[in-house]
């Protein structure tokens, strides 16, 4: 079992987006994997993979009202999806903390049974962020090529080596190929990691999202499906 958090230093940088391709990717692979929302706070998993009035979430295991088994949908092309709550009822209470405890202690013979356990963290380093850090193993991040962005990500990193998670690298999403981004190259000199992928701005992604569907099974052979892949190719060469 690999628990791989993805993660970022801000949101909106399509970090959900490429944890649902990965997970259905793998699944296509004959590999077992489950996702988790670990943003409990402002979840978009769930909602992302159609499953947004899911009546046990991931926020009532961590609340001790259910077993993580309940808790885990499985979606049309076999991979397992466990999602946060999108009602801010079930925010009350919640230890942040317990995720942790949940899905390495906890549930740990549930989550064996997966060769991969991607975890969608919240974007950032707050309590809740940093809460999912500490469940994983391993650590993707995720940029857009931009300064703000790829200095946050620099954050991440030293964050992950504090608490000793390894960083696998640097997916950079979004890529517009725009004068005032910046490059590939230098992102890499800059946050001494290596590039998994290069992702472009593809509008298909907009649509995959508007039909609750992973990117890689709505339009398998778009441009960012395609280099989704990369992500895959490099975690299976490990």
């Amino acid at each position: 079992m690999r628990i791989i958090s993805i993660a970022s230093g801000k949101g909106g940088v399509g970090k959900t987006t490429i944890t649902g391709a990965i997970g259905h990717m793998l699944a296509v692979l004959d590999k077992k994997v489950a996702v988790v929302d670990c943003n409990l706070t402002t979840p978009h998993l769930g909602i992302s993979l159609g499953l947004e009035d899911s009546p046990i979430t991931f926020n009532h295991v961590i609340n001790k009202k259910a077993h993580v088994s309940d808790a885990t949908y499985k979606h049309s092309t076999g991979f397992g999806v466990i999602p946060a709550s999108i009602k801010l009822s079930d925010l009350g209470g919640v230890d942040f903390y317990r995720i942790r405890e949940v899905i390495k202690k906890e549930y740990k013979d549930h989550f064996s049974q997966y060769d991969f356990v991607l975890l969608d963290c919240a974007p950032g380093l707050g309590r809740e962020a940093l809460a999912g850090l500490r469940a994983s193993d391993e650590s993707i991040l995720v940029a857009t090529p931009h300064l703000p962005s790829v200095m946050d990500v620099i954050k991440c990193k030293e964050s992950l080596n504090q608490l000793g998670v390894e960083t696998k690298g640097l997916v950079v999403n979004m890529v517009r190929g725009h004068k005032t981004e910046l490059d590939t190259n230098y992102i890499g000199s800059l946050t001494k990691l290596p590039i998994i992928s290069t992702i472009p701005m593809d509008n298909h992604v907009l649509h995959s999202l508007s039909h609750r569907t992973p990117i890689s099974l709505y339009k398998p052979k778009s441009k960012a499906s395609k280099n989704i892949y990369n992500i895959i190719l490099h975690l299976l060469s490990d």
